[in-house]
């Protein structure tokens, strides 16, 4: 019984904690695709520079911004200029005559190339933790790390909408069985009693013969 319930409960939390996960994920991905709608841009970390305050994994989310209101401190997304092809995210050190002076925080010096504001892809709005892990597995061909999550997802799924059973259903598809029932013997009637005739012998009014003495030798 103790197992049994324990099973029971495992499954509960099991199906609780799913469902809060796969919610958090939801929620995070809302906030990761609604602003790329406005014309926003989305674009996962691939490398430690701006750690600890943007980390591997993380994806930020950048919104376009005027040349006039670019300042000292914001977080740039912009195509390298000494590495075409690539999108970098650093601090933004200094604006001088069109060009940006940029940094990455883990970095110990500036960037070696000024950045063309014609380069700037938008100015960090947003920063969404850990969600753009599987994209960074995947650039780095560790495709076991995106099967395993893919499965886990999976997983969770299945345990979120699988309906949820009351211990009574859970203990019956555990252990089935037949039902003992227990027969009760019908009792005799008292009439069968007194159709049985009495038998036994009446005691005799007359004295008993006394047994013969005992002979003896001398």
């Amino acid at each position: 019984m103790i197992a049994r319930r324990l099973g029971g409960g495992l499954l509960i939390a099991s199906r609780f904690l799913s469902i809060n996960v796969l919610s958090m994920i939801c929620g995070m991905m809302v906030w990761a695709v609604v602003p790329l709608i406005f014309g926003w841009s989305a674009h996962t970390v691939a490398s430690g520079s701006m750690s600890p305050k943007v980390k591997v994994g993380d994806i930020l989310v950048s919104g376009p911004v005027k040349e006039s209101e670019l300042k000292p401190g914001m977080v740039a997304v912009f195509n390298d200029p000494s590495e075409p092809g690539r999108v970098l995210s650093h601090r933004i050190q200094a604006v001088e005559d069109g060009h940006l002076i940029t940094k990455g925080d883990a970095n110990p010096t500036q960037d070696t190339a000024e950045v063309p504001i014609e380069n700037l892809i938008g100015v960090a709005k947003l920063n969404v933790p850990k969600l753009g892990y599987p994209g960074v597995w995947f650039g780095q061909q560790r495709y076991d790390l995106v099967v395993l999550t893919l499965a886990g997802l999976i997983a969770m799924c299945l345990l979120a909408m699988s309906p949820p059973r009351r211990p009574g259903e859970l203990q019956l598809t555990l252990k089935p069985g037949p039902i003992p029932v227990r027969r009760r013997t019908p009792r005799k009637s008292s009439s069968s009693d007194a159709s049985i005739p009495d038998q036994r012998v009446p005691a005799s009014s007359e004295p008993a013969a006394s047994a013969p003495a005992e002979h003896q030798v001398a």
